[in-house]
């Protein structure tokens, strides 16, 4: 359980290196593929450059999005307060 600073307490059992390279694989996969092989796919197929520039933009949209709310997750609200905020902005 971590203390109040964020930090683990010193009796916290750290997870092994392969769990959070586990945890961390779908979106390695997720982004290697929309980055650099859909694209690809895309423009071998035929597509336009600008509609397979439109689609590889949205795709990646929720990694933006995620890199700009980052810091407001960082504040350190509680999970009710996050979940005003969601339903705020839906």
């Amino acid at each position: 359980m971590p203390k109040e600073d964020g930090q683990p307490s010193a009796g916290a059992p750290l997870p092994p290196s392969w769990v959070v390279g586990m945890a961390i694989f779908p979106y390695g996969l997720t982004v290697g593929f929309t980055v650099t092989a859909l694209p690809f796919v895309l423009v071998h197929l035929g597509i336009p450059l600008y509609k397979v520039a439109t689609v590889s933009a949205i795709v990646m949209s929720p990694t933006f999005w995620g890199f700009l709310l980052q810091p407001v997750m960082d504040t350190g609200l509680t999970r009710h307060a996050y979940a005003w905020l969601t339903a705020a902005g839906g």
